[in-house]
C-alpha cells in the first residue's frame, strides 16, 4: 500500500507542475532545484529571469542573450508596464516585419500617443499619408500630425528671432509701465494722506535746546527755570492753551532740575489727568517711565510731515 502511496503523490505533484504558469523566458536561467517526498526525490527546473548577468551568475545560474528575441522580450515587458517609447519600438517592429504588421503598428502608435508620446501620432500621420495598411488620406494624415505638434508651428528663424526681441522690448515698457503706476499710485495715497490729516497749532517749550522753527514758542522761564517754574508753566498752558493747539516739549539736552524724580511724576500726572495733548522730544521721553501710565501722544524730535495719535493723523502748521 506504500508505494502505491508514494506513486499517487509523485503524479499529483507532476500533475501541479503541469498546470503551473509557464515562468517568464529571460536570459537569466537559475539552477534547477531538488526536492524530496519520503524515499522519493525530485528536480525542478529553475526558472528562467530577467537579472542581468552579473546578478545571475551570483546566484548560480547561466546567462544566454540571444539578441533580437531578448530585446522583443525586454521591450514587451516595458510596454506592459506602461512605457510609452516601448509601444513605439513594437510599433516600428511590427511595420517592418517580414510580411508587415501594420494593423499591430497602428495599435502600438495609438496607445503610445494614449499614454502622452507625441510621436505616436506623428507615427500614424505618416502612415495615413503613405496609405500604410489603409488607402492614402492626407486629412487624416493632417490632422495626426496636428496633434503630433501639439499646437507648435514651424517659422523661420530670422522671425522667431525678431518676436523675441518684440517680446522683451514689450516686456520692458510693461514693466516701466508698472513701475509708473505703482509710483504714481503711491503719490496719490501721500496726497490723500495729507488731505485727510487734520491740520493743528503747535506750541512750544524749549527746554535745553536751541529753539526750533516750527511752533509758537512759550516764554515759560518767565515762570522761573526750575521744576516748579516748569509746573506752573504746563498748569497755564492746560488753562489756556489745551483748546488751541498741542504741546511740545522739546529739547535734546535737558537743564539739571530735570533729573529730579519729581519731574517723572509731574508729566505723568499731567498727561493724564490734563486736557492738554502733549508731543515729547526723546529726551524727555525718556523722563516718563513705562509703569507711570500711558505714553505721550508720539515721541516727537521733528513737527514736519504726518504723524498719527490713536487713529488720527495730524499735520502741525508751523505758521499758526
Amino acid at each position: 500500500m506504500k508505494p502505491l502511496l508514494i506513486f499517487l503523490s509523485a503524479t499529483a505533484l507532476a500533475g501541479c507542475q503541469s498546470l503551473a504558469s509557464k515562468p517568464p523566458s529571460g536570459p537569466c536561467r537559475l539552477p534547477d532545484s531538488t526536492h524530496y517526498l519520503g524515499a522519493q526525490q525530485f528536480t525542478q527546473p529553475g526558472a528562467s529571469t530577467f537579472a542581468d548577468q552579473s546578478s545571475c551568475l551570483a546566484q548560480g545560474g547561466t546567462y544566454t542573450a540571444d539578441g533580437r528575441g531578448l530585446l522583443a522580450d525586454q521591450t514587451r515587458l516595458r510596454a506592459q508596464r506602461g512605457d510609452a517609447a516601448a509601444w513605439i519600438q513594437l510599433g516600428m517592429w511590427a511595420e517592418h516585419d517580414r510580411p508587415p504588421r501594420f494593423a499591430d503598428a497602428s495599435d502600438a502608435y495609438r496607445t503610445a500617443y494614449r499614454l502622452g508620446l507625441r510621436e505616436g501620432a506623428w507615427h500614424l500621420g505618416r502612415m495615413a499619408e503613405h496609405g500604410l495598411g489603409q488607402s492614402p488620406d492626407g486629412q487624416i494624415a493632417l490632422n495626426w500630425y496636428q496633434r503630433a505638434a501639439d499646437g507648435a508651428r514651424l517659422v523661420p528663424a530670422r522671425e522667431l528671432a525678431a518676436a523675441k526681441r518684440l517680446h522683451g522690448t514689450m516686456s520692458q515698457q510693461l514693466h516701466e509701465q508698472q513701475r509708473q503706476l505703482l509710483e504714481s499710485q503711491h503719490e496719490t495715497a501721500t496726497h490723500k494722506t495729507q488731505l485727510a490729516a487734520t491740520e493743528s497749532a503747535l506750541f512750544r517749550m524749549d527746554l535745553g535746546a536751541q529753539p526750533a522753527r516750527c511752533g509758537r514758542a512759550m516764554d515759560w522761564r518767565a515762570l522761573g527755570d526750575s521744576v516748579a517754574g516748569f509746573a506752573l508753566a504746563l498748569k497755564q498752558f492746560d488753562q489756556h492753551y489745551s483748546d488751541q493747539g498741542w504741546l511740545w516739549l522739546s529739547g535734546d539736552q535737558l537743564p539739571g532740575w530735570a533729573s529730579d524724580p519729581v519731574v517723572a511724576d509731574l508729566l505723568s500726572d499731567f498727561m493724564q489727568t490734563r486736557r492738554s495733548s502733549v508731543a515729547l522730544s526723546s529726551a524727555w521721553a525718556q523722563r516718563v517711565p513705562a509703569d507711570r501710565g500711558p505714553q505721550p501722544w508720539v515721541v516727537m524730535d521733528q513737527a514736519t510731515g504726518i504723524h498719527q495719535w490713536r487713529h488720527t493723523r495730524i499735520r502741525f502748521d508751523c505758521a499758526l
